[in-house]
């Protein structure tokens, strides 16, 4: 079932706020289980905002946001947890448990869930952001690597088995090692069925990883349905703020070059396919028009 806007609008009440003070207005949206959505906007333009929304921490002042049926501004923790599990910025920054093992059982605990059942959930929920549960079960989560730390907060929410999966920042103060490590996490989790939605300033993470992208700006959100899209129209992401990411960049300049690139560029193994025969193609007519030139001048001789 889909996270659910209708309608909602939403802003922090300072005394006498009006129109312009409002973070979102009238979104009406939807997001599916098994599909990657990104969340892109300037500084300040609602994202985290948006998270927070459809996790069921913040309330609309006008509409609601529902999850698998449940109205999020009414519904029981206990009801909102299995549907969608939130992870902020720099999650590891809130970890106080002296073993991985407490760390991610803690959630687990306060779900009532027999012993047996969180051993056994642990165990699942590390095997799923690929780490080895032996290794680290009982080690302190603070001797991790960063990497590592961003993993086990992954884990930690996995293990609740939310159908949604919220992540604030995904990337932020990783380096491209353990970044890579969390996208491929990710992409799996979405292959797997779970919804997954990221905020995010990165375009070309947007560009590697999303089904869809929604862009926030004024408080209204513009749904793009194919990430494609949204890297052959400069002119959308001027408007809210934000650059062409570099794949972008080059699709249009081989596209003005006269390159054939189809629409499945975002697929970087068939981009690179793709380029090649077109540089072959290219290459072959120069060769042609060159041995054309050669004989005309031949035949004036």
């Amino acid at each position: 079932m889909p996270i659910k806007f209708e309608k909602v609008t939403f802003g922090y009440c300072y005394p006498n706020h009006n129109l312009a003070s409002l973070i979102l207005k009238e979104v009406n949206l939807e997001m599916k289980p098994g599909k990657i959505t990104a969340l892109i906007g300037e500084n300040g333009s609602g994202k985290s905002t948006f998270l927070q929304l459809a996790s069921g921490l913040l309330k609309p002042l006008i509409g609601k946001v529902t999850v698998n049926g449940y109205d999020l501004s009414s519904s029981r923790p206990s009801q909102i947890l299995p549907q969608v599990g939130m992870m902020f910025q720099i999650p590891e920054r809130q970890f106080f448990a002296n073993t991985v093992f407490d760390e991610i059982a803690f959630g687990l605990k306060n779900l009532g869930l027999s012993q047996k059942e969180i051993k056994n959930r642990i165990a699942e929920s590390l095997r799923l952001v690929g780490l080895e549960e032996s290794k680290l079960t009982y080690k302190s989560p603070f001797s991790l690597s960063g990497g590592q730390m961003r993993l086990v907060a992954l884990a930690s929410i996995l293990a609740i088995k939310p159908n949604f999966l919220l992540v604030d920042e995904p990337l932020v103060g990783l380096d491209n090692i353990h970044s890579q490590l969390v996208i491929n996490v990710l992409s799996r989790l979405a292959t797997s069925g779970y919804g997954v939605v990221f905020a995010t300033h990165d375009l070309d993470l947007v560009a590697k990883l999303a089904d869809q992208v929604f862009i926030i700006q004024d408080g209204r959100i513009e749904i793009i349905n194919l990430a494609e899209q949204l890297f052959l129209s400069p002119q959308i992401l001027a408007a809210a703020g934000l650059e062409l990411p570099e794949i972008g960049e080059l699709i249009l300049r081989l596209r003005e070059n006269g390159y054939q690139i189809n629409s499945d560029f975002l697929n970087l193994p068939k981009l690179a396919e793709q380029i090649v025969k077109e540089v072959k193609k290219a290459k072959l007519k120069n060769q042609g028009v060159t041995a054309l030139l050669q004989s005309r001048k031949e035949t004036r001789n």
